[in-house]
């Protein structure tokens, strides 16, 4: 059921700007609204310790088996637009002999390797070639991309909501060579300050690591959201 509904959600516009922010923190209030509030822990066999009204268990329910995975989509969409753009830089050496000797040791097609362009090589091949740190300049390519494109393998076979979680929440906090994995990305908004008068380093991501309740993202949620956390507070820790 999850699979098939996260194919649909492939054709909604891209978040960015306001509209991601306010999508990043959804995501995590609606995801502990979701298993510790509306039954979502039943699924994986816990029984539940705090029971709420029928009619906000399904709204909160419905609301976060839409939004967790569209979400997570986006997240997964922007990782391997970064991955398959950070590759150019390895694929330019496709006629270094010590890379064609990699090649052919690790069983790869050289023949196949060198047809790929960064839109049509599979990612276990741009793992392979990320892992080859002697073809990258300093910054740019190496083993912190080969770890992202196995975040990405891994994040690309989630099928429960859970792992969907799990990946998204592990890529958020993944770095390259010189920042945030998805810096340059629209998901480098999550890296600004969101209030002029705090410190600089209190971005998005920061302050979702540094707080302790989901009650704390109230003014950074949409307003739908807000609706389903605000009766649910006294039920928080």
């Amino acid at each position: 059921m999850a699979r098939q509904y996260l194919i649909k959600k492939r054709k909604n516009k891209a978040l960015s700007g306001e509209r991601l922010v306010r999508a990043f923190y959804n995501f995590y209030v609606l995801n502990e609204l979701y298993f510790n509030l509306a039954g979502g822990l039943e699924e994986y066999g816990y029984a539940r310790s705090i029971f709420i009204s029928g009619r906000a268990e399904e709204k909160i329910k419905e609301t976060a088996l839409r939004d967790i995975p569209a979400f997570y989509l986006a997240v997964v969409d922007a990782l391997e637009r970064s991955v398959r753009s950070e590759i150019r830089y390895g694929l330019k050496w496709k006629k270094d002999e010590n890379l064609k000797k990699a090649i052919l040791k690790a069983g790869l097609s050289l023949k196949a390797f060198k047809s790929y362009r960064r839109h049509n090589i599979p990612l276990d091949v741009a793992k392979f070639l990320f892992s080859q740190e002697y073809l990258y300049e300093s910054g740019y390519g190496g083993l912190l991309w080969a770890k992202a494109t196995e975040a990405l393998i891994e994040a690309k076979k989630a099928r429960t909501y859970s792992e969907m979680v799990y990946h998204t929440d592990r890529i958020l906090d993944m770095q390259h060579n010189n920042g945030f994995l998805l810096d340059k990305t629209e998901f480098e908004v999550l890296t600004h300050c969101p209030d002029e008068d705090e410190d600089d380093w209190n971005n998005h991501l920061d302050i979702r690591a540094a707080v302790r309740s989901i009650k704390d993202f109230e003014k950074h949620v949409s307003f739908y959201v807000r609706k389903l956390l605000i009766p649910q507070y006294h039920k928080l820790k």
